[in-house]
């Protein structure tokens, strides 16, 4: 009895499939020690193995997500997320291009008294037609043959209702002076108009003071008001690593039918644009995918960039012959108020994020090598009869087929083959969803000759094959989380009463 349920055991383990599903799916502790006669032979009973698709594929990584569609349905992604890739705002602007004014001659007038005179400084931003901006700033003064103390007091044209100034004692000789200073400065056409006054001291009478240059340097700016013409923004390249599990192994002929790059962007600038986005894939054979997208317009305010089969050739990225080990994203926004002034403050800010999607909604005709099992002869030898019998009640859009190759090591070649449907195709509607579940009944009795093959076997190759519902005419299917299975193994065999 020991040998007879020693063979018993070896079968069941080989029919568990532990590899493709859940081990914990099955309860091999109810495999009964009671292996009660019927039709003189031996009837081991596996006991119901009731799972669901959430069973299968369970969250085995970070980038599976379930998530409900809009008939309230779950699904299953996979996904890779970051959800602040990059924002722009103030701190991104083009940099504040000023240069030194023309010279200022300061006379002097015999008697102490304010000398006046504007300046120009011309200011500019590449890409922005300024007509405000809010900044902290040093105010340079290089001064030269100074034959008195000065005080200059630089008032600028502000963009709002306040008096901006800006006091500087400059010394006698020569040198360089400065005050750090921030201002609400008006732009005319591309400068700043800068009224300076200057006190004179009474003195000798000559032809002049002294002169000096004034400049703003390091500018730090924290508000623009202007019209915005394509503007540059880097969307920096990132990598986003995929794993499909168990999935991987039927990578040359499963194929997703809606991967998809979306790009959500958060904007309270009024800016628009057109967003440019280069993408790519490293396949798990080594090859290289690359899509092909025409640049996308987004709006101003929030608004969604996608992606899709209906704009690139993203469903390349799971062409039927290899799966993604990682996807990388990356381009460019120019950015433009359309000829419209908009105001950039420190709240103001283009962030975006992106999700690279793979619903579980999918094609698959492949087989995949699951396992080698060595058998011992003092478990085959006493074999005189064996019938498989399969029951099952499935949800699953999937045939499932399991093939054991029996192998001889004395010729190095697979001697026959043992061939068992166990899952029959629920069929589905138009969208890929499972209309109705099925049922299979099927039992496969070894004759003679397997028999004795079997015998003769030193190891059984098990192979697993999975074709979904209506391939051949090109069907999707979805897998959804509820998706049951109940599956029954029976083995029946009769074992040679001489060896009892």
């Amino acid at each position: 009895m020991l040998r007879q349920k020693k063979w018993l055991v070896a079968i069941a383990a080989i029919l568990s499939l532990s590899s493709c599903i859940d081990s914990d799916a099955f309860d091999t502790d109810r495999i009964s020690d009671d292996l009660g006669l019927e039709d003189m032979g031996l009837m081991l009973k596996l006991a119901k193995a009731n799972l669901t698709v959430g069973d299968i594929f369970p969250e085995m990584t970070d980038t599976v997500k379930y998530y409900n569609d809009a008939e309230g349905n779950e699904r299953i992604m996979f996904y890779f997320e970051s959800t602040d890739l990059v924002s722009y705002g103030v701190d991104n602007l083009p940099d504040f291009d000023l240069l030194p004014a023309e010279t200022v001659s300061i006379p002097f007038t015999g008697v102490a008294a304010n000398v006046s005179e504007q300046v120009q400084i011309p200011a500019s931003m590449s890409g922005i037609e300024l007509s405000a901006i809010n900044a902290s700033f040093s105010v340079d003064v290089e001064f030269a043959n100074m034959a008195e103390a000065i005080t200059m007091t630089a008032t600028f044209e502000s963009s709002s209702s306040e008096t901006n100034t800006t006091t500087i004692t400059i010394p006698r000789g020569n040198g360089t002076v400065a005050a750090n200073t921030s201002q609400n400065l008006q732009v005319i056409d591309g400068k700043l108009p800068v009224n300076l006054s200057f006190a004179v001291p009474a003195g000798t009478a000559t032809s002049q003071l002294g002169e000096i240059t004034i400049k703003i340097s390091n500018p730090s700016v924290s508000y623009v008001k202007g019209k915005f013409n394509d503007i540059d923004f880097i969307i920096p390249e990132q990598s986003y690593p995929f794993d499909f599990g168990q999935l991987e192994d039927f990578a040359e002929g499963i194929r997703f039918f809606d991967p998809r790059i979306v790009l959500p962007i958060d904007n309270n600038t009024g800016l628009s644009g057109l967003a440019n986005i280069n993408s790519s894939a490293n396949m798990n054979n080594s090859s290289v995918v690359s899509i092909n997208v025409e640049p996308i317009n987004f709006d101003a305010g929030n608004d969604t960039i996608v992606i899709d089969n209906s704009n690139s050739n993203i469903a390349s990225f799971t062409n039927g012959d290899a799966l993604p080990e990682d996807i990388i994203v990356g381009g460019n926004f120019m950015l433009t108020s359309n000829n419209k002034e908009i105001e950039i403050s420190e709240q103001s800010k283009v962030s975006v994020g992106c999700t690279v999607e793979i619903p579980m909604n999918m094609a698959i005709n492949a087989s995949h090598r699951v396992d080698t099992i060595d058998i011992d002869d003092d478990i085959t030898e006493d074999i005189s009869a064996a019938t498989l019998i399969i029951n099952s009640v499935s949800e699953l859009p999937a045939d499932a087929d399991i093939t054991f190759e029996l192998y001889d090591e004395n010729t190095s070649s697979v001697i026959g083959t043992i061939n068992a449907g166990i899952i029959d195709a629920a069929p589905v509607n138009s969208n890929g969803i499972v209309s109705e579940q099925v049922e299979a009944s099927n039992e496969i009795e070894l004759d003679a000759e397997q028999l004795e093959k079997l015998r003769n076997t030193e190891r059984l190759i098990v192979n697993v094959s999975l074709k979904t519902t209506d391939y051949d005419s090109g069907q999707n299917v979805v897998l959804l989380t509820n998706y049951k299975l109940n599956f029954d193994l029976a083995i029946k065999g009769k074992i040679g009463l001489d060896n009892l």
